[in-house]
C-alpha cells in the first residue's frame, strides 16, 4: 500500500580512519557514523499481511572495519608456498525509534562479516586464490512455501567458500571462478535467496600508456 504522504529522506554520515604500511604488510581501520531522518521503507505490524509505505523516524547506523594483508615471502623464503594472506572484519549496528513493526529493508543489514583470502602459485603463470566468508545478517525474511508466503524467518549465518584460478601471460589474464563451492542455500538483502554453487570464466586485457616527457 503506497503512502502519498511519505516525507523526503535526510541522512548525515561521518568516516575516520586510518592505515600503516610497511614491506610486506598493510593493515586499515576504519570508523563510520549515519543519521538518518525520515527513511523510507516498506512495514507492517506483526498480526497484517499487507506492506504499507511509511518513514522511519530516526534510524541511526555506526560501525567499524579492520583488516590487513601479509606477503609471506618479504619475510621468509621467497619460494614460500602463499604469496599473500588477507583478512578482514566488520561489525554494524542500528537504532531506530519508531514504532514495533516489521520492516522490509532497512533493518536488514550485515552485522557481522569476517573476509580471508589466501593466494597461492600453481605453476609459473598460474595461480589459485581462496576466499571464505563468514556473515551475519540482522533482520528477518518472509519464508516462501511454494505457493505462498509464510512465516518471519531470521536469518541464519552462512559460511561461503569461493576459489578463482587465475593464468596470466604478459598483458592477458585468463580466470575461472567457482563461488559457493558448498552449495549452500541463503537468503540475502531484500529477502531475495541466492544462487547455489555457480561458475563464471572472463579475460582480463591491461593496456599500459606511456606517457612521453619533453
Amino acid at each position: 500500500m503506497g503512502n502519498a504522504s511519505l516525507l523526503p529522506e535526510k541522512a548525515i554520515s561521518f568516516e575516520s580512519g586510518m592505515k600503516y604500511f610497511r614491506h610486506g604488510m598493510n593493515l586499515h581501520l576504519s570508523l563510520f557514523k549515519r543519521w538518518g531522518n525520515n527513511l523510507i521503507d516498506w512495514t507492517r505490524s506483526a498480526n497484517e499481511t499487507v506492506w504499507y509505505a511509511r518513514n522511519i523516524t530516526h534510524l541511526n547506523t555506526s560501525g567499524f572495519e579492520v583488516g590487513g594483508e601479509f606477503h609471506p615471502q618479504a619475510y621468509l623464503d621467497r619460494k614460500f608456498i602463499i604469496t599473500s594472506i588477507a583478512i578482514s572484519y566488520g561489525f554494524m549496528t542500528q537504532s531506530k525509534s519508531s514504532g514495533d513493526y516489521l520492516s522490509k529493508y532497512l533493518l536488514d543489514y550485515l552485522k557481522h562479516k569476517l573476509d580471508l583470502r589466501v593466494t597461492h602459485p600453481l605453476t609459473k603463470n598460474l595461480t589459485a586464490c581462496w576466499m571464505l566468508t563468514w556473515q551475519d545478517r540482522n533482520g528477518t525474511f518472509t519464508q516462501w512455501e511454494g505457493s505462498q508466503y509464510g512465516s518471519e524467518m531470521s536469518y541464519s549465518p552462512i559460511l561461503l567458500i569461493d576459489s578463482r584460478i587465475n593464468w596470466s601471460i604478459r598483458s592477458f589474464d585468463l580466470y575461472l571462478e567457482a563461488n559457493n563451492l558448498l552449495n549452500k542455500t541463503y537468503f540475502d538483502y531484500g529477502n531475495v535467496r541466492q544462487p547455489g554453487i555457480w561458475t563464471k570464466v572472463g579475460v582480463v586485457f591491461r593496456l599500459n600508456f606511456i606517457k612521453a616527457v619533453i
